[in-house]
């Protein structure tokens, strides 16, 4: 029997399993696919570190109508969606009317600190250093207006010590040539941290928590029974296992174990798009790029040049929609000099949202032994080594890198 057993092979399962084994847990790490394939091979691979930004519902009638009638290339949604999804968007606004913006940038704040230093000592493990550059990322605006809506991001960033540069134009073309200079100005945050392989990343980081003896089997999550004797069970590839502690880091399918454990947990997904396209001719990106006005990011990877879109509200399981991410192709060679696309299709994941805008990383309220690490929206690949070390030390009654209270699952067991 092992010591624990964490359901969920992506960024964060995996991050969880690797630090509770470097504390000396027996661990079992378990998923349907072969590590890093799902949620965590789709992102801009960004170690965000100006986290200060949840969901919200715009207060700003002209904003708040864009959003309603889909005009928003950065948030979209399906309209067979929009009778769900209501309900948990009045939610957020309620949520963020009785201080969950403070709540969520204090609580973040603390996270995104230690995220770009947690990932190199995972990486310094497992021999995943050459993925990671310096240099920061840019947001770029295009219209005066724009920047000064980002008048809150530049506040926070100063009263959370996170250090920006606000670029003209011709600053930008200094550090970034090929961009198309048809903007207002620029941030540039220099200490950001980022990837040019989020997947292989992954990837490396299951195949070192291996070699330190760690097991890993092929699951389906939904075998997950507490045995009435003090232990969970599940059956795997290599038989029934069983554990006295079990991690739920199933991503936008946690929902589903918890569901049918008797937890209703107010999630949503949100769904996220990328495409790998050519540079033309001999243009470069030597960082990511945000374009704010339209919420896509420009990222140099190791195959090409990824696009990410925005947001699209949808159900998890519906087929693709292809309007996000060709309005975000058309207007992304507004910015940079992409060619044609590398990829036969876009790909698509989903990524699970509370309310709150802030992860759920603590023990299950009503399930000895019970374990959640998930809710991490947009921000998955960011904090998946800090809230794996987060949890591996509630777990094994160590001191905590940062307070865990925010992200308690009890705030939502009602």
């Amino acid at each position: 029997m092992a010591d624990a057993i964490v359901v969920g092979a992506g960024i964060v399962g995996v991050s969880t399993a690797i630090h509770l084994q470097r504390m000396g847990m027996d661990v079992t790490l378990v998923d349907r696919r072969v590590p890093g394939e799902e949620t965590s091979a789709g992102n801009s691979g960004i170690i965000v570190r100006e986290i200060f930004s949840p969901v919200t519902v715009p207060g700003d009638p002209w904003a708040l109508a864009k959003v309603v009638f889909n005009q928003q290339m950065a948030v979209r949604y399906q309209p067979s969606f929009l009778l769900a999804i209501l309900p948990w968007l009045a939610r957020v606004r309620r949520e963020m009317r009785a201080g969950g913006v403070d709540r969520f940038v204090g609580a973040m704040s603390q996270f995104a600190r230690h995220a770009a230093g947690e990932h190199k000592e995972l990486a310094g493990q497992a021999g995943t250093t050459g993925y990671y550059r310096d240099g920061g990322w840019l947001r770029v605006y295009r219209t005066a207006k724009s920047y000064e809506a980002a008048q809150e991001l530049r506040h926070q960033a100063r009263v959370q010590g996170v250090s920006y540069t606000v670029l003209e134009p011709g600053e930008i073309g200094e550090i970034e040539p090929d961009l198309r200079q048809d903007f207002f100005k620029a941030i540039l945050f220099p200490e950001t941290v980022t990837a040019n392989n989020p997947e292989a990343v992954t990837k490396g980081f299951a195949a070192a928590f291996s070699n330190f003896g760690g097991t890993f089997a092929t699951a389906d999550a939904a075998s997950l029974e507490s045995d009435g004797e003090g232990a969970w069970s599940l059956q795997t590839s290599q038989g029934r296992i069983r554990a006295p502690q079990v991690v739920i880091a199933l991503g936008p399918w946690s929902s589903d174990v918890l569901g049918r454990l008797g937890y209703r947990f107010p999630f949503a997904v949100a769904r996220g798009y990328h495409l790998h396209l050519r540079a033309g001719g001999a243009a470069r990106l030597r960082r990511p790029v945000v374009d704010v006005e339209n919420g896509f990011v420009l990222s140099p990877m190791e195959n090409g040049i990824r696009l990410t879109s925005g947001f699209e509200f949808a159900h998890r399981d519906a087929p693709p929609s292809p309007v996000q991410i060709t309005a975000a192709t058309f207007a992304a060679r507004r910015l940079f000099p992409v060619a044609d696309a590398i990829d036969p299709e876009p790909w698509m994941g989903s990524r699970p949202l509370l309310p709150d805008s802030l992860p759920m990383i603590g023990a299950a309220p009503r399930h000895a032994g019970l374990w959640i690490n998930t809710g991490h929206g947009q921000y998955g690949f960011t904090l998946g080594p800090v809230s794996g070390r987060l949890l591996a030390e509630m777990m094994c009654k160590r001191r905590t890198i940062v307070d865990p209270q925010p992200f308690d699952p009890v705030r939502y067991d009602r």
